[in-house]
């Protein structure tokens, strides 16, 4: 499932950044500024994805994730304006950056007591090498048809491999944890409560300032890679060193969180 969210990923999407400026006669300005309102309207939709998550369970939101991502990608490849395209990306990244993503982790993180961190590491790693691919394919299959066809045949091959998964595979109930125990829930932690810690906003602006770098270097990095001499192929192939770091330091820190001691429920450490 995480692997499959590569189409809505930045790095899946860089490599139709230079067929959208020309076919559609946008500027690259243009063209991130309509990344930029589609990325903030997908986040800001997002905790309404983790309340339905919450209340209907991983198997439905991940069938309705799973319609909506391909719907999105096939409407991508009808887009005649910026405004089709930003309302496109920003269903793209909603659904599958955003709610795919989501519901990968926490399926993980529902199902797996022992050895948590180390799960959530392989499933990242093996996420993370195929949102690497993408681009690589996505470049292929764009030179071998055209943007609007790639973006129609993604939408196919995710309906037809993450809708079975959806409805068949995510069955069942996840094992009782100790987080659903009485006395463990009165113990935890309220989204109130850890807005009122600094460790809190401290984990937030450490994510936006990674994520506004390497989406910014990533969405631009056909371009970029492009103007110092590399073929579109060549520049999409960047992304697979990126993750092989990325797989070693998923499987370091995955490894890690099983071995040091959990945080308790005791006040905050660093109280606002």
């Amino acid at each position: 499932m995480l692997a499959l969210t590569g189409p809505g990923q930045t790095a899946g999407l860089s490599v139709f950044t230079e067929p959208l400026i020309e076919d559609l006669d946008i500027s690259r300005t243009r063209l991130s500024g309509a990344y930029l309102a589609a990325t903030l309207t997908g986040a800001a939709l997002l905790p309404l994805v983790g309340r339905a998550l919450d209340r209907f369970g991983v198997r439905s939101l991940a069938t309705c994730a799973a319609v909506l991502f391909g719907a999105m990608l096939a409407g991508c490849a009808t887009v005649g304006s910026i405004w089709g395209l930003t309302a496109g990306l920003a269903g793209l990244r909603l659904s599958g950056q955003g709610a795919l993503s989501l519901l990968a982790t926490t399926t993980v993180a529902l199902w797996f007591t022992r050895n948590r961190g180390t799960s959530l590491g392989l499933v990242t790693s093996v996420g993370a090498a195929g949102i690497s691919v993408t681009p690589v394919l996505t470049e292929r299959l764009i030179a071998a048809t055209d943007w609007r066809t790639a973006w129609l045949i993604q939408g196919l091959v995710i309906w037809a491999i993450l809708i079975p998964v959806g409805l068949y595979v995510l069955r069942g109930r996840p094992p009782v944890t100790v987080l659903d125990t009485p006395s463990a829930a009165g113990d935890g932690w309220t989204v109130g409560r850890a807005m009122h810690t600094a460790a809190f906003w401290t984990i937030i602006a450490t994510v936006c300032c990674q994520g506004m770098l390497t989406t910014a270097v990533a969405f631009h990095q056909v371009s970029l890679l492009g103007e110092h001499g590399l073929s579109p192929t060549e520049a999409a192939a960047n992304f697979l060193p990126q993750t092989m770091a990325g797989l070693a330091a998923a499987f370091l820190v995955g490894a890690l969180a099983d071995r040091f001691p959990h945080a308790s429920s005791s006040p905050p450490a660093w109280p606002c």
